[in-house]
C-alpha cells in the first residue's frame, strides 16, 4: 500500500462522508491513531492498515458505501476490518464493543479506542448524559483493565 493507493482510498472515503463528518470525525480519529504508543509500536504495514480502516471505519454504517466498492481501493484485510468495526442492525452496544474486542485484531481495537476518544474527549460539547452512560461501562474493557469473559 504506498501513497498513491492511500491518496485513493482516501479520495473515495471524503466522496461517501458528508464533508463536514469527514473532516470533523473521521480525521480526528486517524489522528488519535497516530497518537497512541500501541500504534507506533506497530509494523509499518500494520500502521497502514489500521489508518486505512479508521478512514472507513463508519462507511458502511453511515453511508451508502459497499464492501464491492471498497474493493477497488484496499485490501480485504482492511474491509474485514471495517466490517468488524461496524455495529449491526438491532445489535446491542455491549454485544458490538465485544465483539470487537473477542476478534482480537489490534488494529481493529485501536481504531475504536480512538473513535470513542474523539467522541469523549475531542466533541465534549456533544457528549449527552445518554453516550455517557452507553460509553462509561465500555471503557475498561477498551482499556484493557478488564477482560471480557465467557459468563459476561
Amino acid at each position: 500500500m504506498n501513497f498513491t493507493e492511500y491518496f485513493e482510498w482516501d479520495s473515495y472515503c471524503i466522496g461517501k462522508y458528508d464533508p463536514k463528518y469527514y473532516s470533523d470525525h473521521i480525521v480526528e480519529v486517524e489522528q488519535a491513531l497516530v497518537n497512541d504508543l500501541t500504534f507506533n509500536l506497530m509494523s509499518e504495514e500494520d500502521q497502514t492498515i489500521t489508518r486505512y480502516m479508521a478512514l472507513g471505519h463508519d462507511l458502511l454504517e453511515d453511508t451508502d458505501a459497499t464492501i464491492e466498492e471498497m474493493k477497488q481501493y484496499v485490501p480485504d484485510i482492511v474491509i474485514a476490518g471495517i466490517v468488524l468495526l461496524t455495529k449491526q442492525p438491532n445489535e446491542k452496544y455491549e454485544d458490538y464493543i465485544r465483539r470487537i474486542l473477542i476478534c482480537g485484531d489490534e488494529r481493529v481495537i485501536l481504531v475504536k479506542k480512538a473513535d470513542m476518544y474523539d467522541h469523549i474527549i475531542k466533541k465534549k460539547r456533544t457528549l449527552t448524559e445518554r453516550l455517557k452512560n452507553k460509553y462509561k461501562p465500555i471503557l475498561p474493557y477498551l482499556t484493557r483493565m478488564k477482560r471480557w469473559t465467557a459468563n459476561e
